[in-house]
């Protein structure tokens, strides 16, 4: 068995097969989501050269364009959450992609696949924008993020951080300009906008789901924020397979 291992990595070597380096991955990664015009480029890149740029991991030509899909997943998860993506939204979406690459039969459904995985991926990047603060604020709204969907409070976020409420809200303001409740709030309202969009859960489930103790709470809350109440909103920004 350790014959075989050692036979087929230097044996791979010798051959003068070569992969994608991590930074050339990246950069292509960061052109196809700064400037989407070049997403197909990169598609092309990425599954143009499975006879020897990408190595050779099968004899069976569709398994070899799975295994390329799924190694690619875990650059992207990692270049989702450099670009502050929630990391478990891009655990999820590597998840989702690595599933989907399990039942491909040619070559096309490959192509599309990867198009539908920049382009998916990519817009998460474009919801997540914001800078990048210092290590206690940058805590504070990982553990906002990993808690969204629990009846989430300032002073629990607080003793998770190991600080006085009153010391962490004005830390967190002075950083963000907002204050940790105002935060909290716009990132569970945020939720709830994609929730509204994305999926067919229905607005009572969305308010239990996201912590609210009634949907009048909820629905008073995303009115002030969007200028509409809940179900108006998805209404207008629902596509159109989600209302068939």
């Amino acid at each position: 068995m350790y014959q075989e291992y050692y036979d087929f990595i230097y044996g791979r070597r010798a051959s003068g097969v070569s992969h994608h380096s991590p930074e050339k991955i990246i950069e292509l990664f960061t052109r196809a989501a700064d400037h989407p015009e070049e997403l197909a480029d990169a598609t092309q890149f990425f599954l143009g050269g499975l006879d020897g740029d990408l190595g050779h991991l099968n004899d069976n030509d569709l398994k070899n364009i799975q295994y390329t899909i799924i190694g690619f997943c875990y650059y992207l998860c990692s270049f989702l959450i450099e670009r502050h993506v929630d990391p478990e939204l891009a655990y999820n979406n590597s998840d989702y992609f690595i599933s989907k690459a399990d039942g491909i039969c040619s070559f096309n459904e490959a192509r599309e696949l990867f198009d539908m995985m920049g382009k998916l991926s990519f817009s998460l990047i474009h919801r997540s924008k914001r800078p990048a603060y210092g290590y206690t604020v940058e805590k504070s709204i990982h553990y906002i993020e990993q808690n969204l969907y629990s009846a989430l409070t300032a002073i629990q976020v607080a003793k998770f951080i190991g600080l006085n409420p009153e010391y962490l809200s004005r830390v967190f303001k002075a950083e963000t300009g907002k204050t940790l409740y105002r935060f909290i709030q716009e990132s569970k309202l945020r939720e709830a906008k994609a929730l509204l969009t994305r999926t067919n859960k229905s607005i009572t489930e969305i308010a239990h789901d996201l912590g609210y103790s009634s949907i009048a709470h909820f629905s008073a809350a995303f009115q002030r924020m969007t200028g509409f109440p809940p179900s108006e909103y998805r209404n207008r920004k629902l596509p159109a397979e989600l209302k068939e």
